[in-house]
């Protein structure tokens, strides 16, 4: 994966649609790689639990604003407590073949 000086220094793509991607792809590698000024990570996996949908994902959110959003009835939960997880959550990034638990 390019750090961001490397990405700064590449020429942007001139397709709007390659440019939304490279946008995008660099934004979530910038998030993923985020720490705070003490070294300590910005962001943390979560799992949420929708009541209405009778679902629960997993994401990543940021560590002082731990908030999703249902994706089918689009409620805004807080997080599951993390004594109360349950199951494990496997992510594959389809861009960049990034696959971790």
């Amino acid at each position: 994966m390019m750090s961001y000086a490397e990405a700064v220094q590449r020429p942007a793509p001139t397709n709007a649609f390659e440019l939304k991607r490279f946008n995008t792809h660099q934004t979530n590698a910038l998030f993923r790689q985020m720490k705070g000024y003490d070294g300590t990570p910005m962001t943390v996996v979560r799992q949420f639990s929708c009541k209405q949908c009778y679902k629960a994902w997993w994401t990543r959110v940021r560590v002082y604003k731990q908030v999703s959003r249902c994706k089918n009835c689009f409620v805004k939960y807080d997080p599951i407590p993390t004594d109360l997880e349950f199951g494990c959550g496997y992510f594959e990034c389809k861009f960049c073949e990034n696959t971790f638990l």
